[in-house]
């Protein structure tokens, strides 16, 4: 079966993409059947470079049977080659963590519920032996001031 999609060329970073009509079964960067245009995200959507789908081949090969992906459906639509807004699947799935990406995300939340505990309990220790520093204080001062006012009154008998 022919797709019409997105091949990627340029380099690491530096996204561009050969819009291709090829066969399902080729790989997305080998073999295609013909080169319908070019999408280069990274250039501003004003830039006339950044989007070309040659429309008379494009509508070509969608009569001859070829399904064009998604994101061609949705580049064809921006450039007016198809006149309908194409749906967006929702895919939900498509983008949550593996089992094993799940794993290492609870451990990390445990490890870091478990550091906050701790801050917490280490806070309250703090907190106590405050209060009791400033308990002891205050008695010994009362002390003090009783000691003080006994000599007083001892002093004025």
């Amino acid at each position: 079966m022919l797709r019409i999609r997105l091949a990627r060329r340029g380099r690491r970073n530096l996204n561009a993409f050969a819009i291709v009509a090829a066969e399902q079964k080729f790989r997305r960067d080998g073999r295609f059947v013909e080169k319908l245009g070019y999408y280069q995200p990274l250039l501003k959507e004003t830039d006339p470079f950044r989007l070309h789908i040659d429309k008379a081949r494009y509508e070509h090969w969608v009569s001859q049977g070829a399904k064009p992906t998604d994101k061609i459906l949705q580049l064809a639509h921006k450039l007016g080659i198809i006149d309908e807004k194409p749906t967006v699947p929702n895919r939900p799935n498509k983008s949550q963590p593996k089992a094993k990406a799940k794993e290492r995300i609870a451990q990390a939340q445990a490890a870091q519920e478990a550091a906050k505990a701790a801050a917490l309990a280490e806070i309250e220790a703090k907190k106590a032996r405050e209060e009791e520093a400033k308990v002891t204080k205050t008695s010994a001062a009362q002390e003090v001031t009783q000691e003080a006012s006994v000599e007083e009154t001892l002093a004025a008998e």
